[in-house]
Formats: structure tokens, C-alpha cells, sequence
């Protein structure tokens, strides 16, 4: 059960299936979130929206979202392919330590994946679980 403390209004692009992770546009209108590293924005509330159509989004609080993989209550989530809940994983690298290591590249540093919140139940893909929204990045 869902325990909202801020929900906004927005227009959707393109159809977005009811306790999806939604993104921000760049237009102002939301739309499926579909990657980590997408600007996550909430939840799209319990009623499906067609292309066009206004509807609430989660921005705080606690939501009804859709998992897509197995989850434990208290793990940071983020979003899969398909605007569903999966457990957010950090960025990691390994170091040369060898002393004969000589630098060839300079790279970046990797994009950071967006978190939506922290699973407050566990489930399975196909169920939905609630989730204290609180967007972040790992």
C-alpha cells in the first residue's frame, strides 16, 4: 500500500504501464524509465497512461513498483529495461598494482547509475512491493 507525500502531475510520452519507474524529459513530460543512468524521477502512480495522457507520478514517499528481479527488503533500487525495479549495483574497478604497470590511457570516470529508492519488502520478478522513494546515485 502506497503512502505518498509528494505527487506531480505530468504529461506522458509514449505509453507508461501503472508503478513504473518514469523519467524526466527534456520537454517537461515523463516517460518509461529504461537505464541506471537515466534522470529517474519517480513512479508512475497505480493507473496506466496512454501517450498524451496526464497522470500522477511518486516523487516521495512510498510507492507500489513493479519489481523485475528477485529483491531484499532494504536494497537500493534502481530501474531495468523496462521501468521495473531491480537492485542497483555500485561501480567498481580493479587496480594495477604491478610495479612494472605503465599508464597508457587516461579514461573517465563511469556514468553514475540513478538509485529510485530502497525496496521496504522483498518479492520477486511480477510483484509489486513497496519502495521508499528516495532518488539518488551509486
Amino acid at each position: 500500500m502506497s503512502n505518498e507525500l509528494l505527487a506531480k502531475n505530468f504529461t506522458a510520452t509514449g505509453a507508461i504501464g501503472a508503478c513504473l519507474i518514469v523519467k524526466a524529459n527534456a520537454n517537461g513530460t515523463i516517460s518509461v524509465a529504461a537505464a541506471p543512468t537515466d534522470p529517474l524521477l519517480g513512479v508512475n502512480a497505480q493507473v496506466a497512461l496512454n501517450d498524451g495522457d496526464r497522470g500522477d507520478v511518486i516523487m516521495s514517499g512510498i510507492a507500489d513498483v513493479l519489481y523485475g528481479a528477485t529483491i531484499a527488503a532494504g536494497q537500493l533500487l534502481t530501474v531495468n529495461a523496462s521501468g521495473q525495479a531491480v537492485p542497483a549495483t555500485r561501480h567498481t574497478h580493479t587496480e594495477n598494482t604491478a610495479a612494472s604497470y605503465t599508464q597508457n590511457a587516461t579514461t573517465g570516470p563511469a556514468s553514475p547509475g540513478m538509485v529510485i529508492g530502497v525496496a521496504l519488502v522483498g518479492g520477486v520478478a511480477g510483484d509489486i512491493g513497496q519502495v521508499l522513494i528516495a532518488p539518488g546515485y551509486v
